[in-house]
């Protein structure tokens, strides 16, 4: 009988320690997980910053002649535009 209680022990403590590796994996699993889809966030939003500065143009106006702002990025489409206003291409 004391033979069986202490299999019994040893088979709850086992169980116990599997629970407890099982968890600490399920977490780290988990952590990485997090870690991996923020890094795939931050290289796209790198990639549409660079993909939008691709499409800007700087553009100046004279400050003695027009009010500020005296700088702007300005989106390639919408350079013609920027030009009737006083805008030139830095």
């Amino acid at each position: 009988m004391a033979k069986d209680k202490a299999l019994e022990v040893e088979q709850v403590e086992t169980n116990e320690t599997e629970t407890v590796e099982a968890v600490e994996t399920a977490e780290t699993a988990e952590v990485e997980q997090v870690e991996a889809a923020q890094e795939a966030e931050a290289e796209q939003t790198a990639e549409a910053v660079e993909v939008q500065r691709e499409g800007v143009v700087k553009m100046v106006r004279n400050a003695e002649e027009h009010p500020e702002p005296h700088e702007a990025d300005v989106a390639a489409s919408e350079v013609e535009h920027y030009k009737t206003y006083g805008w030139t291409e830095a």
